[in-house]
């Protein structure tokens, strides 16, 4: 959520001439940065997110929780 925020303040700023630039985050791409195991872009759609029980049994159920 924050980069949210400062995506609206730095535009809001800019409008009123406060600053020159309009995108915080131009040079910073975080989308599609964890690699699955074959290589390629993780996608919940394409089945590749972790199920519950390996999760489980790699963290423990404390870390996993029911959130």
């Amino acid at each position: 959520m924050h980069l949210l925020y400062a995506r609206f303040f730095t535009k809001a700023m800019a409008d009123l001439g406060l600053i020159h630039e309009r995108e915080p985050f131009s040079g910073s791409s975080t989308r599609a940065r964890i690699l699955g195991a074959d290589g390629e872009r993780m996608s919940k759609s394409r089945g590749q997110r972790p199920g519950p029980d390996e999760l489980v049994s790699r963290y423990g159920a404390d870390a996993v929780g029911s959130s």
